[in-house]
């Protein structure tokens, strides 16, 4: 849950720093304090240390995630079996260096126009992250953005909702640089888009990841030989699945949820609930510019949990948390007397 304290970082009076149980925090006044425990305790004068969650080995330090209690703008595009209609991607040779020398060019190319024109973003974002991920625009003042894999490298870029173009430009989860640190015994959430994605790990400080396709898009390996583009998003402990207020986001949302637990059967997997007052197509990035992220964290407080189908013919799954350790009873036995 989240209680109400005063914020450190201006002259609070009525108490506007929203603060989760999971430690982090932000100000719905709108002065920019946002973060996690860490961070106030540096700023009141307490020993910041006891705060700490860890050292990450990434550049990219982990963000917190929800602990969601169990509790009965316009979408990306949405797909089927990992193609997107308006996503057109381009063939080239992954062994070729000079598409990544174009990659890279390309990406210091648009970074360098967005920080330039910066008042043209219209995402909600700050320089510090933009900078940290080299976030592009082009001169359409579409965002591009930089698609790397694990280790960091960029093997892609894409025009928000246009096309991609890069050595590897098959559907596959992002950020994928920042998902490698995640902690898997925390939870992860699921966005519709980048831009969703990239909000709510700045705004919030959680988890997120989202896939490259779309909305309701699933990756798939498509050759045996191809590393399966699971493996980053397989394993954590629960999935919050946070898609737009709308019916493809509603639909999407559902298919994506039911494919985590297919593949993580042991996860809880909850998907969001909008309050029935949001707006049509009302997205995390709606929420945290027009209400500071409230209707988003009581969409996460009312998150319905999606249960799997037991039941195989004759047969039932036995789910790991409804393994009992009791002993089995004793062997009777009985001898059958023939003389």
């Amino acid at each position: 849950g989240w209680i109400m304290a005063q914020c450190p970082s201006h002259e609070d009076k009525h108490r506007s720093l929203a603060v989760h149980e999971d430690g982090h925090h932000h100000c719905k006044a709108g002065c920019g304090e946002k973060g996690d425990s860490y961070k106030v305790a540096q700023k009141v004068g307490l020993d910041h240390r006891k705060y700490a969650r860890g050292n990450v080995k990434s550049e990219y330090k982990t963000p917190s995630a929800p602990k969601i209690k169990p509790r009965n703008s316009s979408p990306e595009p949405s797909s089927t079996n990992g193609g997107v209609p308006d996503v057109y991607l381009q063939e080239t040779d992954p062994n070729d260096t000079s598409d990544t020398d174009s990659l890279k060019s390309d990406t210091k190319k648009y970074h360098k126009y967005l920080m330039e024109n910066f008042g043209k973003l219209t995402w909600p974002l700050s320089k510090e992250t933009v900078e940290r991920i080299a976030l592009g625009l082009d001169h359409a003042n579409v965002p591009v953005i930089p698609i790397r894999d694990a280790s960091g490298k960029i093997i892609a870029m894409k025009k928000h909702k246009g096309r991609q173009w890069g050595n590897n430009t098959k559907n596959k989860f992002f950020p994928a640089e920042q998902i490698a640190g995640y902690d898997k015994n925390k939870t992860l959430v699921i966005t519709a888009g980048e831009k969703d994605c990239l909000v709510a790990i700045e705004y919030f400080g959680f988890q997120c990841a989202t896939v490259t396709g779309g909305e309701g898009s699933i990756p798939i390996k498509e050759n045996e030989d191809d590393e399966d583009p699971w493996d980053i998003a397989d394993g954590f402990r629960q999935y919050i699945v946070a898609y737009d207020n709308d019916s493809s986001g509603k639909s999407g949302g559902m298919k994506t949820a039911k494919e985590f637990l297919k593949r993580n059967p042991s996860a809880e997997v909850r998907v969001i609930k909008w309050n029935e007052e949001c707006p049509d197509k009302w997205d995390i990035s709606d929420s945290v510019e027009n209400d500071h992220g409230m209707t988003f964290t009581e969409a996460l407080d009312n998150s319905t949990l999606v249960k799997p189908k037991i039941k195989l013919g004759e047969f039932k799954v036995i789910q790991p948390n409804q393994i009992k350790d009791s002993k089995p009873a004793p062997v009777e036995w009985f001898i059958e007397n023939k003389c």
